[in-house]
Formats: C-alpha cells, structure tokens, sequence
C-alpha cells in the first residue's frame, strides 16, 4: 500500500541522490572553495558587513576549509542514509533536518556557485524536514508537505517557462544552440549541430518553453496527462542531464515527481 509516508521516504531518497552527487562534485574539486579559490569564505564574506565581523570572530571558525569539508562529508553521509532509508521505505524527518542544517551553511559561506539544483535540494530538505512535526501537531503534516512540493514542482517549471517566453533571445528561436556552445553548460558538438539547422535549433529551443509552461496542465488532476507530463519531464533533465552536465538538476526535479504523482495523478 502507498502512503504518504512512503511517498515521503522515496522523496527523501531522491534528494539523497542529488545531494550525494553534489557533496562528491565538492570533495573532487576543493581548489573551488578553499583559500583563493572562488567559493572560498575569505571572498563570500565580504558580501555583508555582517559576515566580515563573523569571519573575525570565534564562529567564522565554522566557515574555514578544513570545517567546510567536514560539512560536504557530513552531506554525503546523510544522502547516502536518506538513500537507504528510500529504499526500505522509511522516512526518518530527521535525515531532512539534517541535510537543511548543513546545506545553510554552505550558503551562508558563499551564494557563488548555487544554482536553481540546489535552491530545490534545499526547499525540499527544509519541507520534508517539517514531517518530523506529524509528532507535535497534526498526523496530516506529511501530507500537506507532499502538497506543497507538487505545487512547488509545478510553480518552478511554469515561472521558468514564462520568463524565457517573455525574452526576446528565446522567442527567436536560437538559444538552444547558443547555450550548448557556452564553456559553463557547453556541448560543443551538439551546439554547432543544432546552429547549423536551424529548424531543430528552433524545434529544440521552443521545446524547452513548451515542456516548461506545459507544466500547469498538471493541475488538471488527469491521471494519464499526469503521468505523460512527469515522463515528458524526466526526459527533458535526462537528455540536459546528458548534454549540460546538469545531473544534479534530474535528481532535484525529479524527487518532487513522487509528490506531483500522488497529489496531482
């Protein structure tokens, strides 16, 4: 039988494996965010005055490098349990919490670097961890937590595809192409492909909008449309999983889709 716990366990398991990947990119790539590096704490706290006091006092502590990797170890401990518990259906709240506590203060050492992945990682970790008020409050917490990310899920998607509706770059048809050819999301190969016809560069671009506006149909509470869009959606982040490196935005995403097929289908 499904339950909303259930479905809470195998969301939780989803954002382990997004958030284990995230912890690993870390710790294989240290220069980024040790002393000199770009994400380093000495350049992330000159953004506040706030936090050029707090790197000289005792708790800027927190914020040093041999700190901060303990903090991307203590993630990917906590993903990988959040993992495991998925996989045996237990949703332990207290996993959420934890990967809350630890992502914030990633973000409080520096905001360069994040992307919409993360910002999703952690809505979802500080949701989820709200679970653990079913004991305090109301059984039915886990259940509107499960609400809230399947109107999450749809308001993320619809937003994204407005805005790129409302710039002109896009409505011309050619940022497909043009993104593919970046250093930062590039794939060569794909991009000069694509530039170079121009009706799949365009096919390809006003898919992305489409696929993203199209999202609001989930609204409709259609069990088959619901499960046609979710499939539709995964396989957007697959193949931009594929061909941008974006691996952490599948995971992101598609750990809401357990809520979206419970709420919506």
């Amino acid at each position: 039988m499904i339950t909303v716990e259930l479905i809470a366990a195998w969301t939780l398991g989803l954002v382990g494996v997004g958030s284990a990947i995230s912890a690993a990119e870390e710790l294989a790539r240290p220069r980024l965010w040790r002393d000199g590096g770009p994400r380093s704490w000495r350049l992330g706290q000159l953004r506040l005055v706030a936090l050029v006091r707090l790197a000289d006092s005792r708790v800027g502590g927190v914020m040093s490098d041999q700190a901060t990797w303990a903090v991307h170890v203590g993630q990917l401990a906590l993903a990988c349990a959040s993992i495991v518990a998925g996989l045996f259906g237990t949703f332990i709240p207290e996993l959420a919490i934890g990967l809350s506590a630890l992502k914030l203060v990633l973000l409080v050492r520096t905001p360069y670097g994040h992307d919409g992945a993360d910002q999703m990682l952690l809505l979802l970790c500080v949701v989820l961890g709200l679970g653990s008020l079913d004991r305090f409050l109301t059984d039915r917490t886990t259940e509107f937590v499960l609400w809230f990310i399947a109107a999450q899920a749809v308001l993320a998607y619809v937003a994204s595809g407005l805005v790129k509706l409302s710039d002109r770059a896009w409505r011309s048809g050619h940022v497909a192409s043009a993104v593919l050819q970046t250093a930062t999301y590039g794939s060569p190969e794909v991009g000069r492909w694509l530039k170079s016809r121009p009706i799949a560069d365009r096919a390809a671009t006003y898919g992305v909008m489409t696929i993203e506006v199209g999202a609001i149909l989930l609204l409709l509470g259609i069990g088959w449309l619901t499960l046609l869009l979710v499939i539709a959606l995964g396989l957007f982040h697959a193949t931009n999983a594929i061909a941008m490196g974006l691996d952490t935005f599948l995971w992101a995403f598609v750990a809401t889709y357990p809520s979206v097929l419970w709420a919506l289908g």
